[in-house]
């Protein structure tokens, strides 16, 4: 286990742990990820081996931190991803598909469907015509 060398979100994922083709165009699909399905989109970051994060030397050199090492590790991993999701915007709150924003605003139809059942404005109703026997 390496002890020494801090642990560091990986570069070439940003920490998600897998590259999108759509993000881009360049990458070679067929080289990163010979087993993938065709066209599938994303595919593990070879980099980091899939978990976002890498261990960084001294000298500036990132290199895949092994699977042996991530129970040592479990701890600042967590806390490096916990960190990651904050910055995009996670805030560690549940909410219902109607109440999450971006599906507010692109005006999915689970929005519209959900609407509170008597004055309580309590908003926990069932899909318009939804059978509450199902």
């Amino acid at each position: 286990m390496n002890t020494h060398d801090p642990i560091v979100r990986c570069a070439a994922c940003d920490g998600y742990g897998w590259l999108d083709a759509d993000e881009d165009a360049d990458l070679n699909f067929d080289n990163l990820a010979p087993d993938a399905a065709p066209h599938a989109g994303a595919v593990e970051c070879r980099w980091c081996g899939g978990i976002g994060y890498v261990y960084r030397a001294a000298n500036g050199i990132d290199r895949r931190i092994p699977p042996e090492d991530y129970a040592p590790h479990a701890d600042t991993l967590e806390r490096l991803e916990v960190e990651r999701l904050r910055e995009i915007g996670y805030t560690g709150d549940a909410k219902k598909p109607h109440q999450q924003q971006i599906r507010i605003d692109r005006g999915d139809r689970i929005v519209w469907q959900y609407q509170p059942t008597d004055e309580t404005g309590i908003d926990d109703a069932l899909p318009n015509g939804a059978d509450p026997a199902l």
